[in-house]
């Protein structure tokens, strides 16, 4: 993913900006997509995001901090039936627009 310009001159190269996430050496970020997104891919990239949320938790890796990113696109994620969120050492981020109201993420 290339270079990422945000107002006041904050530049990301292609990453979120957002508070300090655990992560190791080897931790690997997935994407989530709803609406734009396929299991079929990657989920390394957000171009490149999974469809579900089964299947990116499915990929995260327990005693790693691997990282699921759900990008809010205005609707929720549904899944199909509970996860256990059961992996130590792994998280659950939603992102959204820099919005002060009206953007949320979440999952039904």
């Amino acid at each position: 993913m290339g270079l990422t310009h945000f107002p006041n001159g904050v530049s990301t190269f292609g990453y979120p900006v957002l508070p300090p996430i655990p992560f190791s050496a080897d931790s690997i970020y997935y994407y989530v997509d709803s609406i734009n997104g396929n299991d079929g891919n990657s989920g390394t990239d957000p171009s490149q995001a999974f469809k579900t949320v089964e299947k990116g938790y499915a990929q995260l890796r327990a005693g790693h901090y691997d990282t699921l990113f759900l990008i809010g696109l205005g609707t929720a994620f549904t899944i199909a039936a509970s996860i256990n969120w059961s992996k130590d050492y792994t998280n659950l981020v939603g992102i959204t627009a820099p919005l002060q109201t009206a953007q949320r993420v979440r999952i039904t």
